[in-house]
């Protein structure tokens, strides 16, 4: 998928494009109960009423919503910067593909969230499962053009922000585990021992 396209107004993002070098395999085809961790992205998004891009390298079996990420960027900024230029006017929930446990109803809470919505965590502010407003694509290729590896806590210093704390995302039903990403063979033996969560009944690509 390139080019400009119509879409809805919120669009879910997952980024495919890291290395895994500290997990040592790559994470989107990595099981997780029974399902690829992308899989698993991908339902809860459905789930909670959003249409999907990958952004990034194209797991078998989705190549047909794959964005690819521009050429001379790097980091999780290239996903997004991907998904703006691609989707204009459109706002973005920006996901890892080490975040299985994200939740269809936390999805929901962050878009209902005004402005730029991030969830700080042990005073640091996660960029990923966070909701980034259309507007912000303005201040992002700004901030492209002072470097080709741009910081997404950069980007979140320059536009109306609101940082969603526990006693708001836990009226969602939220119990914290959307922020948990499986980037190291420790993480994921803890969490899968903490939430031996049973797959998610609906995939499709």
């Amino acid at each position: 998928m390139t080019g400009n396209v119509d879409g809805p107004s919120v669009r879910a993002v997952v980024l495919t494009g890291g290395r895994s070098t500290r997990m040592g395999a790559a994470k989107a085809t990595l099981v997780l109960g029974g399902l690829r961790l992308v899989d698993r992205l991908v339902a809860a998004c459905r789930e909670a009423g959003l249409e999907v891009t990958i952004a990034g390298a194209a797991p078998p079996g989705l190549a047909g919503i794959t964005l690819a990420d521009p050429p001379g960027i790097a980091g999780p900024a290239a996903g997004l910067a991907a998904a703006m230029r691609a989707y204009p006017g459109t706002d973005i929930v920006l996901l890892a593909t080490d975040q299985p446990y994200v939740r269809p109803a936390t999805l929901r809470g962050l878009m209902a969230t005004p402005g730029a919505a991030v969830v700080p965590v042990q005073g640091r502010r996660q960029t990923l499962c966070a909701l980034y407003r259309a507007e912000c694509a303005e201040a992002l290729e700004r901030l492209l053009g002072e470097t080709a590896a741009p910081s997404l806590q950069t980007l979140l210093d320059r536009v109306a922000t609101a940082e969603v704390e526990p006693a708001a995302w836990a009226r969602w039903g939220e119990d914290g585990r959307s922020w948990i990403s499986l980037d190291t063979p420790d993480r994921w033996e803890a969490a899968a021992a903490a939430w031996p969560e049973p797959p998610l009944a609906t995939i499709a690509p």
